[in-house]
């Protein structure tokens, strides 16, 4: 229903950032095309300076900027399905949005970038309904691919990289399924990625997501070959946990950095969810359906999206972060690519406009202070902190287990579970070697 434009609907201008000034109506559903004041850049949230914090951080918010056209219409939908945040909700659709696009649709950014996403949701346990919202998400997805004939599908706890081959792989046909990896906890896979036996999973998963020609998997009995795979992630933690169990190894390796976190609290209680309206869910189902069917082929800039993104790179690359914080943050740029990349093709855009953009930047710097907040120092746990210890001891040579043991006053399962999560990485390596008497020895040694 149509209702009078209100102050909440426009985008505010203020004092120094650049972007697209323009008013959002909002509607039920489809592309929202903006009633444009003047399409030059102009000074709006979105771009902003980075700079660093001097106190403790409140929570981000998501800009009024992003909640927009479909993604938006997905949101409200869910209203009273769901006591899931509107943050994830949002993240939910455009990651699976993502998924149905695929490799159809690129940006080229040095090399062809796709809209494949890292998402994790960060909140209490149970409390913000991250699986409720997922399997929302997945609906729609599946709803989506059935009547576009794209395919999709979830996969619910990775186990291996053979059986994430398996999943993605489609008998004979040359086009292997996009693989959606639905993980409840992150804990859970990076415990699971210290076993010896899958310890490859998290370089593989970091490998994957570069979207490279071709995935490989040699077996014992078999070798399996992927052309043009296509993964999407989503994962739930809580802060604590992610806390616990990321250190310095998946930091400093590079697979914190794509990821896009997102953070929220529910708003409201809902004693008794309602289904999703039929109409509804059918008039969004068939509206997304139709915009996928046009975006194909590679999108280029506008020169007005050109002039915002270059002024955000240039912030973004003097941004007062240092050290693990800046390194769990450095693909923001990317993601921003990304992210408008997705405005573009809901927009039904030929290219990324600079309002597109603009919506990118603004979503990926939130995504950024998430990713910020939880970070600090070695991860901001004991294993981090560990981690960091046996790294800078190792700057001086190598050592044995055993003095490593002794000068950080570890157990051998705690140095065992430190060692294999920076080997992982490629942060360290183990040698074995034997003595003339016969004694096996162990040694550490830095990469």
């Amino acid at each position: 229903p149509s209702r009078r434009h209100n102050a909440a609907d426009s985008v505010r201008v203020a004092p120094r950032d650049r972007v697209l000034h323009c008013v959002l109506r909002r509607g039920p559903f489809g592309p929202h095309e903006p009633q444009r004041r003047d399409l030059r850049p102009l000074l709006l949230p979105g771009v902003p300076e980075i700079e660093p914090e001097e106190s403790e951080p409140e929570a981000p918010t998501v800009p009024a900027l992003v909640w927009h056209g479909l993604a938006q219409g997905f949101v409200d939908l869910l209203e009273d399905s769901t006591e899931a945040p509107r943050e994830y909700r949002l993240a939910v659709f455009l990651t699976v949005v993502g998924a149905l696009i695929g490799r159809r649709a690129w940006v080229t950014y040095s090399r062809p970038v796709y809209p494949n996403f890292y998402t994790l949701l960060v909140g209490e346990t149970a409390t913000p309904r991250k699986t409720t919202v997922t399997s929302f998400g997945l609906d729609l997805m599946m709803d989506v691919a059935e009547r576009s004939g794209v395919k999709a599908k979830p996969l619910y706890g990775l186990a291996s990289v053979e059986g994430l081959a398996a999943a993605m792989k489609d008998g004979d046909s040359p086009e292997p399924y996009r693989v959606v990896t639905v993980e409840d906890e992150l804990k859970s896979l990076l415990r699971k990625a210290e076993q010896k036996g899958v310890s490859n999973l998290i370089p593989r998963l970091t490998e994957l997501y570069n979207c490279g020609r071709r995935f490989e998997v040699n077996t014992k009995a078999d070798r399996v070959s992927i052309e043009n795979p296509f993964l999407v992630v989503v994962a739930g933690s809580t802060a604590e946990w992610f806390r616990e169990c990321i250190g310095q190894s998946e930091i400093s390796g590079g697979f914190l950095n794509r990821w896009c976190v997102f953070t929220g609290t529910p708003d409201r209680l809902i004693p008794f969810p309602k289904a999703p309206g039929v109409q509804e869910w059918g008039a969004l189902v068939s509206d997304l359906a139709r915009v996928l069917r046009q975006a194909e082929g590679e999108f280029k800039f506008t020169p007005e999206a050109e002039e915002i993104f270059t002024e955000f790179y240039g912030s973004f690359r003097r941004r007062g972060y240092g050290g693990l914080k800046a390194e769990a943050t450095a693909r923001t740029d990317l993601h921003a690519v990304k992210f408008g990349l997705l405005y573009a093709i809901l927009g039904e855009h030929q290219r990324i406009e600079g309002e597109d953009i603009a919506r990118g930047i603004a979503l990926a710097k939130y995504t950024m202070e998430a990713a910020g907040s939880l970070v600090g120092e070695a991860g901001m746990s004991r294993t981090g902190a560990q981690e960091k210890k046996l790294l800078t001891l190792l700057q001086r040579g190598r050592v044995s287990t055993r003095e490593a043991m002794r000068q950080l006053h570890l157990c051998a399962d705690e140095l065992t579970r430190i060692t294999r999560a920076l080997e992982r990485v490629g942060l360290l390596e183990i040698v074995t070697e034997t003595t003339r008497a016969g004694r096996r020895r162990v040694f550490l040694e830095a990469r």
